[in-house]
């Protein structure tokens, strides 16, 4: 939303190419919509865990199907709980949001995929012996 200088003076119009009284840039700056980038038009950061697709995709199947497991298993919808368990394990801030982890360094993806499978495995009833 664009406000026009005569607006901008409790009310009072002003003549056409002058500044309302009161006006300054500031506050002017914040009549004005804020622009955001949304994180699709980002490119991931090299060697973290989102830059490599395939790796991303795996990582997004095992939690799907943790997911899924715990659904049926448990019949609730599990997405928020085995996502808080997951910020709790790895020591997430509690508001920071799930994608972070795609700006972890690739070496980690190992260590989250063992985490989630072993999870998976947890919930279906498997054992390592198994």
């Amino acid at each position: 939303m664009i406000l026009a200088l005569s607006t901008l003076s409790a009310g009072l119009p002003c003549q056409a190419g002058k500044k309302a009284a009161g006006w300054e840039p500031a506050l002017a700056a914040r009549h004005h919509p804020i622009i955001s980038i949304s994180k699709r038009d980002v490119m991931p950061i090299p060697r973290t865990i989102g830059a490599d697709p395939g790796l991303r995709e795996h990582i997004e199947r095992s939690l799907d199907a943790l997911i899924s497991a715990r659904e049926a298993r448990l019949g609730y919808a599990a997405r928020r709980a085995v996502i808080v368990g997951f910020k709790r394990d790895f020591a997430m801030m509690a508001g920071a949001p799930w994608a972070s982890v795609w700006d972890w360094p690739e070496h980690r993806a190992a260590e989250v995929l063992n985490y989630l499978e072993g999870r998976y495995a947890e919930t279906v009833g498997k054992t390592t012996a198994d």
